[in-house]
């Protein structure tokens, strides 16, 4: 009776990891992870887990899947754009985001995308 138990309760197990996938990150982990990408201090307004293509367009990411699993977090905060020289050679500053959203793999926490919204 004993090892019908544990096969059962295996067979449980890999119907849920299949099912829902293997087990990411935990929240506080990405929260921490997102915070290290930026410079500045941020306050985090949203942390949700979902498909890439439902937090994203795809028009900056050619080549990822839609379906790639993720975290998004999105944070508030001050945000400098990148500067860059005109044809006159003027240097020319983009107005600091006040808003951003960072995507980050689900499983390992590695950066997928990282932009002003």
């Amino acid at each position: 009776m004993g090892v019908v138990r544990i096969v059962s309760y295996g067979l449980v197990w890999a119907v849920l990891v299949a099912s829902c996938g293997a087990p990411g990150l935990s929240e506080d982990r990405v929260v921490a992870t997102a915070l290290q990408s930026l410079e500045g201090r941020a306050t985090v307004v949203s942390v949700r887990s979902g498909s890439l293509g439902d937090f994203t367009d795809m028009t900056a990411l050619r080549g990822e899947r839609a379906d790639r699993q993720v975290w998004s977090v999105i944070v508030i905060g001050s945000f400098p754009g990148e500067c860059v020289r005109n044809a006159a050679g003027q240097e020319v500053c983009p107005r600091p985001a006040s808003r951003k959203q960072i995507l980050l793999d689900f499983q390992t926490g590695a950066l997928v995308l990282a932009q002003s919204i």
